[in-house]
């Protein structure tokens, strides 16, 4: 096969199945080929024989779809044997959004999770971190998680058991927190158990050197990514390099988006690029680089009801959704989970001052703001008795500043964000004047 032939036969492959769709500075990934069922069942059906070789074959994978996300179809794996045995699992397929990378790292951090804390997921059973096999997916099986999402069960908890549960994931942030690493990006393995034997006794790596912080897979480097040749994906040494690197990516956008000959393209292309200009202004003042390594640790950008399992009575059962979870510096972890994130509302609402009563939805929004107010006093309060520089740091000015840009940042494409960002800077430019910080308030 001739070079160029071979290129775009690869380029291909990486890019089965995938299709963006795109409204201005929005990216939304389609699925253009469905993966096959009768695939999976195959997968499947090999995978569980070697796992049970005393079935002597006769085992059978039922798949059944289960739910799905922005990059990912998840389907439920029922392994049944003539002793009705019945096992489950669940089988990821993903999209090649950020091909190899994002797969290879997500397996790399729950195994990281399982060996090395005792944060409750799922375990990775196998995987494939290319497109090349029968499915011409990236794919994982992983153990079943038992529970319910906290979303199905939130209304029947009841304040206590949602205090358990608040309190008993402050305690698995807290070892997230305490894991440090060096530089910001994400968590790969040099050595994969799910390789061959002969391969694994080649290895003389220590377990805690096997797993290193390589190319960041993050959800803003994805999209742009998928647009643009990105400025680079690190590993970064500091804040400024990682903050710097996504803004550059953002004006590289806006350029390619000003060659448009939609009015609108051009406006959105004027408007993002004036933020994120404004904001790379602001970067030193905040983030001075002497050029030192920064700590890190593995945040979870996405603690919310739709990726935490709980039992009945609130207990956290697993942490889910570990994709594209990188290692950021520690001032970002001295902030709410974003379960717990919004404004304060600190008067518990009455039922009886709305126009329906218990099922008006202005009563409704305002006592979720209100437990949600309660829950952060019941984090702030775990956090302070298990980690008191959390609780330091976390009312520390320059760190919620920092917190602030970083947020500003992530959300410098937001055409409804432009202003407040706007304002928040003009403020921050007049701060060595007046000593008054203005926080930015996007809820």
């Amino acid at each position: 096969m001739a070079e160029t032939e071979e290129t775009n036969a690869n380029k291909d492959l990486v890019q089965h199945g995938l299709k963006w769709e795109r409204d201005t500075f929005s990216l939304t990934p389609v699925w253009t080929v469905e993966p096959s069922v009768q695939c999976i069942e195959d997968i499947c059906n090999g995978l569980l024989r070697s796992y049970y070789p005393e079935v002597h074959g006769a085992i059978e994978a039922k798949v059944e779809f289960l739910d799905e996300g922005a990059f990912n179809r998840v389907y439920r794996i029922d392994a049944l044997t003539k002793t009705i045995r019945r096992i489950k699992y669940v089988f990821r397929v993903s999209l090649p959004v950020d091909a190899q990378l994002k797969t290879s790292s997500e397996v790399a951090t729950i195994q990281y999770l399982n060996e090395c804390t005792s944060i409750p997921v799922s375990t990775v059973l196998d995987s494939s971190q290319d497109a090349k096999n029968t499915l011409k997916f990236e794919w994982m099986l992983q153990t079943f998680v038992s529970g319910h999402k906290l979303s199905s069960i939130w209304h029947n908890l009841g304040y206590a058991g949602r205090e358990r549960m608040i309190r008993q994931l402050a305690v698995i942030q807290t070892q997230l927190f305490q894991k440090k690493f060096r530089q910001i990006g994400n968590i790969y393995r040099r050595v994969d158990p799910l390789l061959s034997n002969a391969t694994q006794e080649n290895s003389v790596e220590y377990k805690s050197q096997q797993f290193y912080v390589g190319k960041i897979v993050s959800i803003p480097f994805i999209l742009k990514n998928a647009v643009v040749d990105v400025i680079s994906r690190g590993p970064f040494q500091t804040a400024t390099q990682w903050l710097s690197a996504q803004l550059h990516n953002i004006l590289v956008e806006c350029q390619l988006l000003k060659q448009s000959s939609e009015k609108n393209e051009l406006e959105a292309a004027e408007r993002s690029g004036e933020v994120a200009q404004r904001l790379l202004s602001l970067l030193p003042n905040l983030f001075p680089d002497n050029g030192t390594e920064e700590e890190t640790f593995l945040f979870h950008n996405d603690l919310s009801q739709e990726n935490i399992f709980c039992h009945e009575d609130g207990t956290i059962a697993a942490i889910l959704d570990w994709e594209a979870t990188p290692c950021l510096p520690l001032w970002v972890a001295h902030d709410f989970p974003r379960l717990v994130q919004g404004g304060d509302y600190l008067e518990e609402p009455d039922p009886m001052e709305y126009n329906r009563g218990v099922d008006d939805l202005l009563f409704q929004d305002r006592l979720l703001m209100y437990q949600q107010t309660k829950l952060r006093g019941a984090y702030v309060e775990t956090m302070g008795h298990i980690w008191p520089e959390w609780l330091e740091e976390h009312v520390r000015l320059e760190k919620r500043a920092q917190r602030d840009f970083r947020n500003a940042v992530d959300l410098c494409d937001s055409e409804l964000s432009w202003n407040t960002i706007l304002k928040w800077v003009d403020a921050m430019d007049e701060y060595p004047r007046t000593h008054v910080y203005t926080p930015l308030d996007l809820f």
